[in-house]
């Protein structure tokens, strides 16, 4: 099992449909495992809202506009109808911040 410990970005393209960024958290040769972005961070319910997580650093992370990362699900896809592409990695300040934010919502949870 391969565990992603780098804290990049990456593009993923759906069955050659949608494509937009997650943060990969495991690849274990079948599947994917990841979390998704989210824009639409306003119009979310007070739970979701709850558990995301804003990319401050969005240059360094080659995001265009405001992301957040949602750590309410983590998603499971299998390899074969997925493509990756790098978009870009997390700034360390954004990488600590993550890695507090899940801390703290562990908690909580």
């Amino acid at each position: 099992m391969k565990t992603k410990e780098d804290f990049n970005i990456y593009c993923i393209e759906i069955n050659e449909m949608k494509s937009s960024p997650v943060l990969v958290l495991e690849d274990d040769g079948l599947n994917v495992y990841f979390y998704k972005f989210i824009t639409d961070y306003f119009n979310k319910t007070l739970r979701t809202k709850q558990q995301c997580h804003l990319v401050k650093d969005r240059k360094g992370a080659s995001l265009k506009q405001l992301f957040w990362i949602d750590l309410g699900v983590i998603y499971k896809m299998p390899k074969e109808h997925i493509k990756l592409s790098l978009l870009g990695s997390l700034s360390s300040t954004d990488q600590l911040k993550l890695i507090k934010f899940k801390h703290e919502l562990n908690r909580y949870r």
